[in-house]
């Protein structure tokens, strides 16, 4: 609708759609050609494209309405265009592109396919708004006067003088301004109380939500804290040293309310250990240091 109001042609919407379109297929199929599902993040990415790859289009064909007003033929306008806009959509979709790929390094695989996908659908959905937007409109019709309106617009043109006038005239008053929202923001922000749970993105009709209702109900509420731990070497795990450190953990964990009697490794051992010696003694096969 944003595009059919200043542009005035179902050529231009249908067309930046078709191209934008075509790189959200490539974005898709860029989650296949890399073996991802797709997830609540990678799910985001066809509209992440559409918000990213209109902008290139509108930008395209801005400028080639603006050299056709400059009386250039229609070649000539095309030409230009994609020289000149091409050159700046490109370090836009660059910072763009980069700036998602850096979730790779997060570690996340969640984020890692999301980054990845994005920064290749990014750069991808720009080539393909510079080739093929160029190349639909060399076969179709030069825009009529009416089409070209919109960058004379009255209501456009008033509001960029109006900005214009600010920025160079009214400094001052636009630093101070800005102080103030600045202040009151950072006023807000410290006042924020964080409060997260595990079922927030869930819906109420969620088979999950609904059994978590049910355990809540039930039990008051149960919910699985785990602790993973990394020896670094395979075996390394069934040392003492390893068991003592873990014995360590579970007592802190005793001193809080909120965590039952864990059940691991060490707790194991022992009824092993049971088991073997006729379950007439709760003790290790060694001496256990932390008593």
């Amino acid at each position: 609708m944003i595009l059919f109001y200043f542009f005035r042609s179902f050529t231009v919407v249908l067309t930046a759609l078709v191209v934008v379109g075509v790189g959200v297929i490539w974005a898709t199929g860029y989650i296949v050609l890399f073996g991802y599902d797709i997830t609540l993040l990678t799910g985001l990415i066809p509209p992440l494209i559409i918000v990213i790859g209109v902008p290139n289009a509108i930008f395209l064909l801005n400028r080639y309405h603006e050299e056709l007003n400059r009386k250039r033929s229609q070649h000539e306008a095309l030409v230009m265009a994609t020289e000149k806009v091409g050159e700046t959509t490109f370090f836009a979709n660059v910072t763009t592109s980069i700036g998602f790929f850096v979730f790779y390094f997060t570690g996340s695989p969640l984020l890692l396919q999301f980054g990845l996908v994005a920064a290749f659908g990014i750069m991808t959905t720009y080539v393909v708004s510079l080739i093929l937007i160029p190349i639909i409109f060399s076969y179709l019709a030069i825009p009529s006067t009416k089409q070209r309106g919109h960058l004379e617009r009255q209501q456009v043109s008033g509001f960029l003088t109006w900005v214009n006038h600010l920025v160079h005239s009214r400094r001052t008053a636009i630093y101070t301004f800005i102080g103030i929202v600045t202040i009151i923001s950072i006023i807000g922000a410290l006042r924020i109380n964080a409060i997260g749970y595990v079922v927030d993105d869930l819906p109420k009709n969620d088979p999950i939500y609904t059994d978590l209702k049910f355990i809540e109900s039930r039990f008051k509420g149960v919910m699985p804290f785990e602790v993973s731990i990394d020896t670094k070497r395979p075996g390394r795990v069934l040392t003492p040293q390893t068991l003592t450190k873990i014995k360590i953990l579970e007592r802190e964990f005793s001193q809080y309310n909120e965590f039952t009697r864990p059940l691991s490794l060490v707790e194991a051992v022992k009824f092993f250990y049971q088991s073997y010696r006729g379950a007439t003694q709760n003790i290790l096969p060694y001496p256990e240091p932390w008593s």
